[in-house]
């Protein structure tokens, strides 16, 4: 099977190119992605122990 150089260079390029743009779109969309978890993240640091809500969690559990 003989195929032109030139034609095989042309569909081996255009694959390639149409892999850089789909890896290109996925990683855009992972970017955008919301994360469910979001709501449940807090950082340690900014508990206080005179907060309403997150005061000393553990005071229950150190009494016991």
């Amino acid at each position: 099977m003989n195929v032109p150089f030139d034609e095989i260079y042309a569909k081996e390029k255009k694959l390639v190119e149409d892999i850089v743009r789909a890896e290109l779109k996925i990683k855009e969309l992972e970017e955008n992605l919301h994360n469910p978890a979001a709501m449940a993240k807090f950082d340690p640091a900014n508990i206080d122990d005179d907060h309403p809500v997150f005061g000393n969690m553990y005071e229950e559990s150190e009494r016991s």
